[in-house]
């Protein structure tokens, strides 16, 4: 059976995210989220600065 091409090992490989202090919906400090906690998984990453004044426009009300 021929592998397609995004079955590749590593072909989409992201590194660790840098974050030093993680909080949940509460507020509260919680442990760090690995992406390599979720191996062979498809990832999609949403992130904003809520004091960007497009992030509050177009990301807040999505959430």
């Amino acid at each position: 059976m021929e592998q397609k091409p995004w079955e590749k090992p590593g072909l989409f490989t992201a590194t660790e995210l840098e974050v030093t202090q993680w909080i949940d919906a509460n507020g509260c400090a919680t442990d760090p989220i690995l992406l390599s906690d979720y191996k062979d998984k498809f990832k999609v990453i949403y992130c904003y600065q809520y004091w960007c004044k497009g992030c509050q426009t177009r990301g807040f009300p999505s959430l």
